[in-house]
């Protein structure tokens, strides 16, 4: 089995001109706005539930976190990142470092064991030193951190 690809962007183009009954049978293509793209398998039970996040997630400017199948591009795991600002970082464990993030009452962690923990773990120390925001993915179950992206400035604004 191959490593999976990870894709953190903004939805571009979501294929809205496939009719339901194709839509149980074929690939829905999803592109993104730096460029890359990837596909749901609308055979998979998730995938009509996934589509709709999708949608609302371009409707919405908002951001996603998917892993791919490196050869196929499916998307085999979808998460929702968010942008958020680092309050403190400390050793949970010898496996782990804690983070805590502002206004999540979650204790969230940053595993050793992750491949890019050095990358990641300067990201999050750069983002508490200097104050800004850092786009954080994590699983919903563990919250451990599995990708921490700089906000390019892509955030919206909310509107008052």
């Amino acid at each position: 089995m191959t490593k999976p690809e990870r894709i953190v962007d903004h939805i571009s183009q979501l294929a809205d001109d496939v009719t339901s009954r194709e839509r149980k049978r074929s690939l829905l293509p999803v592109k993104f706005q730096g460029g890359e793209s990837a596909y749901l398998d609308m055979s998979q039970t998730r995938a009509p539930v996934w589509a709709e996040v999708l949608q609302s997630l371009r409707d919405n400017d908002q951001p996603v976190y998917v892993e791919l199948d490196s050869e196929s591009r499916v998307i085999t795991q979808m998460l929702l990142p968010r942008y958020l600002k680092v309050e403190a970082i400390r050793p949970a464990d010898k496996d782990a470092v804690e983070v805590e993030l502002v206004i999540s009452h979650a204790r969230h962690f940053l595993s050793r064991k992750h491949s890019d923990y050095e990358r990641l773990l300067k990201m999050l120390e750069a983002a508490q030193k200097n104050k800004t925001t850092v786009l954080v993915t994590e699983d919903p179950d563990t919250h451990t951190i599995i990708d921490v992206r700089p906000d390019a400035g892509k955030r919206k604004k909310r509107r008052r």
